[in-house]
């Protein structure tokens, strides 16, 4: 398994919003939580994984949301009518922020990404073996040791959360160096491929007033865990 690798468990309004079906209205029902296979503002759930982490990655340590204690990065490189939220890199964590109306929110609550190439020598595809096989491999062997994820919503629970696992096709990010040290040893500062697997959700505009998002997840086999707590004011 690659060294240094990166669990970001993380890993969220009611405007006319081009989604294919809601899940409130098909057989997950979930109110308000955008069904996997949908398309939203023209992608898919596995396209708005990369997005998401093409952000994320991008963010020096000082601002990175995924670091915030507090919430005060919640905002840091958003834009457009899709914001994302961020876990934790271990641990549990609480954040407060304020997020425009009209919004849908997209966030992991457990995932991973492989990318290359690492300072880890025996970090190689096998002979013959494209760097999108051996990428997607490794990143789905590591998911696969999920062992819990959950998310609450105003405190009711999210149902059938294992019809939400998406991996990504091969897609590039650049990184900030800063990001080395603190969870991912890999990050060149430059254009580098990657794969993502996790357990990703999309929330519909959520309505004006204070909201709570909670959700984590466990990798119970190697000790991982992460929780985080947002309350959100959509205003």
């Amino acid at each position: 398994m690659k060294t240094g690798v990166k669990m970001l468990a993380v890993m969220l309004f009611t405007l006319s919003l081009p989604v294919s079906v809601l899940a409130g209205s098909g057989d997950h029902g979930n109110p308000g939580v955008v069904q996997p296979q949908s398309h939203v503002h023209g992608l898919t759930y596995a396209q708005w994984s990369v997005r998401w982490w093409q952000w994320l990655l991008a963010i020096p340590a000082d601002q990175n949301p995924t670091l915030d204690t507090t919430g005060e990065d919640c905002a840091v490189g958003q834009s457009g009518q899709v914001w994302f939220l961020a876990g934790t890199p271990g641990g549990s964590v609480t954040r407060t922020c304020t997020v425009p109306p009209g919004t849908s929110l997209f966030f992991p609550i457990v995932n991973a990404e492989m990318d290359y190439p690492c300072p880890d020598p025996t970090f190689q595809p096998a002979p013959g073996q494209s760097l999108e096989a051996f990428l997607t491999e490794e990143v789905r062997a590591l998911v696969d040791l999920v062992s819990d994820v959950r998310l609450e919503v105003d405190g009711r629970a999210v149902t059938k959360l294992d019809d939400f696992r998406v991996t990504s096709s091969l897609f590039y990010f650049t990184g900030d160096p800063s990001l080395t040290a603190v969870f991912d040893s890999c990050i060149t500062g430059s254009s580098q491929p990657a794969v993502s697997d996790g357990y990703w959700v999309m929330l519909a505009p959520l309505s004006r007033g204070t909201h709570t998002i909670h959700f984590g997840g466990k990798f119970a086999a190697i000790g991982f865990e992460t929780e985080a707590t947002y309350t959100l004011t959509v205003e």
